[in-house]
């Protein structure tokens, strides 16, 4: 029975491992939103592997295998857990960046959609912000920053045409901070 469970328990760990860090399909090493995808199907397979391994075995070595094995997933969950909060963030936090460049562009295409924009790109920040953990000062400062970038990004397109026109945006954009 000794036996028996020392040698589920090597393929229990090897096991594990390969789920959560083969170089090529490893849990751990996916990022992002493929992480958070993953965190439900990989826990499933952790609950289900248990069972698969003391399939066959005898009760006395059932019983030597099973604390050995519930410590083993109740680890590699942790882990799980772990990554998937991580990637969580950077998952959002590029979601974000990537809204708030989007509306940048949009307004380099439409000036006339600058205010709408600034809305969007502002929420992102204010939102990032309150994710990362920023002073009020620093999330003031960010907003402005951007706000600044939209500014002369479009006024830098629109001087290529008339630089009068560039000229009263700017205007009208420090009129409106």
């Amino acid at each position: 029975a000794t036996a028996q469970a020392k040698e589920a328990d090597a393929l229990a760990s090897d096991k594990i491992r390969a789920l959560l860090y083969d170089p090529e399909t490893g849990f751990a090493n996916l990022s992002g939103g493929s992480a958070v995808a993953a965190r439900q199907k990989v826990l499933e397979q952790l609950d289900g592997l248990s069972a698969s391994l003391t399939e066959g075995m005898s009760n006395a070595a059932r019983r030597k295998f099973e604390d050995s094995m519930t410590r083993r997933i109740d680890s590699a969950k942790q882990t799980v857990d772990i990554h998937t909060s991580g990637e969580r963030k950077t998952w959002i936090n590029g979601a974000s960046a990537a809204r708030a460049e989007s509306a940048y562009q949009d307004s380099l295409v439409n000036p006339g959609a600058t205010a709408e924009s600034l809305r969007i790109i502002e929420g992102e920040i204010r939102g990032t912000g309150a994710r990362e953990g920023w002073s009020a000062e620093q999330t003031t400062l960010k907003v402005a920053e951007a706000r600044s970038k939209v500014y002369a990004g479009n006024a830098e397109r629109i001087a290529l045409v008339d630089p009068q026109a560039a000229a009263a945006f700017l205007a009208f954009g420090r009129s409106r901070k």
